[in-house]
């Protein structure tokens, strides 16, 4: 059987989900991902604004108004961003906006965002050619690009978990769980809950408070994934039809003290 017809009937929801069990399509199913995801990192206007929001869900926008600060302050901001996404669009949003904003670089910026983490915890498509401490071996522009180099960068920087199923080994789910687990707050959005990621997230109940969108869930969805943090968790919970921006504005509060 292909790879194309073994996704295709296996009726799984992501590419990701297949290749956890069918390892021996690990190295074209990367490239696949690569392929598909690539042409749309564009670095236009509209790109500016990732794929994952509309233009009445612009929550990075308002994320971008709550870091208000001096330059040399920027850093200081407490904030570590955790995501399961391969494309880097919220990175070039945050350095495209912050560059226009301070009339700074993207190393000047990329320097001096570098104490604020950006955790991909299953890889992304390659490294943005910016800072000091980018590896040139594995970068590649935000640009659409496809052919050989770009897609075997960008497939190289993908990780499957198959690939270590002993996930607690793997140093970015390890930082993921200290900043999670150490945090005051914690905000997620566009997350699905699913068990298999609760679980390897090892969220623990140190006295922070979860900030969960629930945008698409149903009333029992919602219980069912309130039901997987720890017992006596702290919860603030949004609504069935909440965009991400509607339910920051409605339920985080954050601090604008660097």
């Amino acid at each position: 059987m292909s790879f194309r017809n073994g996704l295709m009937d296996s009726r799984v929801f992501s590419v990701d989900a297949f290749l956890e069990h069918r390892p021996e399509f690990l190295e074209v199913g990367k490239a696949a991902i690569a392929q598909v995801l690539i042409p749309y990192e564009k670095p236009g206007p509209a790109s500016k604004v990732p794929k994952t929001t509309t233009p009445n869900d612009d929550w990075i926008r308002l994320l971008l108004q709550k870091m208000d600060c001096s330059f040399d302050d920027l850093g200081h901001n407490k904030l570590t961003i955790v995501t399961y996404n391969y494309d880097r669009s919220l990175e070039f949003y945050l350095h495209t906006a912050l560059a226009a904003k301070y009339g700074k670089g993207m190393d000047q910026i990329a320097d001096q965002m570098a104490p604020i983490r950006m955790i991909h915890l299953h890889g992304a498509l390659g490294k943005l050619p910016w800072g000091s401490e980018s590896d040139p071996e594995r970068q590649r522009a935000f640009d659409p690009e496809c052919n050989p180099q770009t897609i075997r960068i960008a497939q190289e920087g993908i990780r499957i978990i198959s690939e270590n199923p002993d996930e607690s080994a793997e140093p970015d789910f390890h930082l993921a769980r200290g900043q999670i687990n150490a945090a005051s707050d914690v905000v997620f959005l566009g997350f699905g809950y699913h068990p298999t990621n609760m679980r390897r997230l090892g969220i623990e109940r140190n006295g922070q408070r979860f900030y969960c969108s629930f945008y698409g869930m149903k009333k029992a969805e919602r219980e069912e994934a309130t039901a997987r943090f720890p017992e006596g968790a702290d919860i603030c919970g949004g609504g069935e039809n909440w965009l991400s921006t509607d339910f920051i504005r409605e339920c985080v509060v954050f601090s604008t003290t660097p």
